[in-house]
């Protein structure tokens, strides 16, 4: 059956953002003896002044958004693995048309997530949260960070954590890369879901690589199945009611804008 949807509305808003922009700046001093920064008599003189360890930021705004999650209640008709692949467009361009998907199959399409699921056969209910996608990554981990983990993992009891989390391959879970700048109104996009019987690849994705460590480029394991990058959307489409077909769906979504900055310091 065609799977249904439901979820929270998408709201964007604007944030204050601090780069360590600290590899810019030289002020190294020579070695001062007996300092009392920990950090600087670890071995961070390079950004030393006067034996005391310093950062220096760069604030700007950027665009986020609140997180948000969806569930799609699926039908099968019996127990498989498949996939999910979630993708957001427009659903009207600049001047207030209908976009027609067979015009703008590539283009106004971006591709959110995917990931596989184990089918029971019956009903399923599949949550996700705008946190798992598959295609963005939190914030790069600063300079800084990692030499102060580097420390305490050196110095103490402190496990340094390697995890997938420190955004080695993806693109930022910011609204500025996937989640439009929504107005007061709420501009109207539309999600594009597909479900569909998993294509195993030759190689197991990640079985042959750490995402926590590197994109897999190489390793042969880097896709979530043997189709097209970009399936269903890389190919073009003739007539739009192609894809009213049972495993796909369209729907429609608000992306509403908060005023205002949220941290300001």
């Amino acid at each position: 059956a065609p799977p249904r949807w439901r979820r929270e509305k998408l709201t964007t808003f604007f944030e204050y953002f601090d780069s360590d922009v600290s590899n810019l700046v030289d002020v190294a001093t020579p070695a001062v003896e007996g300092s009392s920064d920990a950090l600087y008599t670890f071995g961070r003189n390079t950004y030393g002044y006067e034996g005391h360890s310093f950062v220096v930021k760069a604030r700007q705004k950027r665009v986020n958004h609140q997180p948000f999650e969806f569930t799609l209640d699926v039908t099968s008709d019996k127990a498989q693995k498949s996939v999910v692949k979630v993708f957001l467009g427009p659903k009207i361009d600049e001047n207030g048309p209908l976009l027609k998907l067979r015009d703008n199959y590539q283009n106004i399409f971006f591709e959110l997530d995917h990931y596989v699921v184990d089918l029971v056969a019956g009903a399923n209910h599949l949550k996700r949260s705008s946190e798992e996608f598959a295609c963005s990554t939190n914030d790069q981990t600063t300079y800084y960070q990692l030499y102060k983990k580097l420390f305490d993992a050196t110095n103490s009891d402190y496990n340094f954590p390697l995890t997938s989390f420190l955004g080695q391959c993806g693109f930022p879970c910011v609204a500025l890369t996937f989640c439009p700048l929504g107005k007061k109104g709420g501009p109207t996009y539309q999600f594009f879901f597909a479900v569909y019987p998993i294509h195993a690849p030759e190689v197991t994705q990640f079985s042959t690589s750490d995402p926590a460590v590197s994109c897999g480029v190489g390793s042969g394991s880097r896709y979530v199945d043997a189709l097209p990058l970009g399936y269903s959307l890389e190919r073009p489409v003739l007539h739009d009611y192609y894809f009213k077909v049972g495993n796909f769906k369209f729907h429609d979504v608000t992306v509403y804008h908060k005023e205002g900055t949220t941290n300001v310091v």
